[in-house]
Formats: C-alpha cells, sequence, structure tokens
C-alpha cells in the first residue's frame, strides 16, 4: 500500500514497525525525530476516531524519552523523503537534513 502525506496535520493510520525512525509532534507542537521502540503497540481512543494504535517511541537528544503516539492523531509520521520534505517546507528541518528547528541534531 502507498502512503501519501500531502501535509503534517494528515491524519493516516500507518503500519510501523520496531526500530523504525520516525518524526513525532509533541505536546510543544515541535516535530522531533525518534524511533519507534518495541511491538507493545496499545490501541486506545484517539482525537479523531473511536479507537486507533499509539505506537512507543524513544525520542530526545539521547533517545532517552518515551511515549506513545498515534497516526491517526496526526502526531506521528515516518521517516522519509516525503515527510522530510513538508517538514522543510514549514520550518521545522534545516535544509542540510542535520539540525531540527529545535537544535537538536538529526541523523539517518
Amino acid at each position: 500500500m502507498n502512503y501519501i502525506f500531502l501535509s503534517l496535520e494528515d491524519s493516516l493510520e500507518y503500519p510501523f514497525q520496531d526500530q523504525d525512525p520516525v518524526w513525532i509532534r509533541t505536546q510543544g507542537h515541535n516535530w522531533v525525530f525518534g524511533k519507534v521502540a518495541g511491538r507493545n503497540i496499545r490501541v486506545g481512543q484517539t482525537r479523531y476516531r473511536r479507537e486507533g494504535f499509539f505506537y512507543p517511541v524513544n525520542f530526545g537528544s539521547k533517545f532517552n524519552l518515551r511515549k506513545y503516539f498515534a497516526p491517526t492523531n496526526a502526531e506521528i509520521k515516518p521517516d522519509t523523503e516525503e515527510v522530510r520534505q513538508l517538514l522543510r517546507e514549514e520550518g521545522w528541518l534545516d535544509s542540510g537534513d542535520s539540525t531540527v528547528s529545535d537544535g537538536s541534531e538529526y541523523t539517518e
């Protein structure tokens, strides 16, 4: 299946796997890089649907923070060129791909 994101606000279920690199929107509405951490997916009520999947993600400068994010809440996106381009267009990722707008480092 082909997943197309036209905006960072797109709410689209996506089949994340353990260790997938992702972009997440924090409670402060910042987009940061992280990795799906494990297979302990939760099912729960989302903002846009009655039920959705919540994926555990490690993030932060040392990947020492962990929280659950739901694709149907438009708060987690796969790390694809398409998503990185959307992040660049909205000012969240510098054009060199190495520095996120909050000053943290992103590496592939």
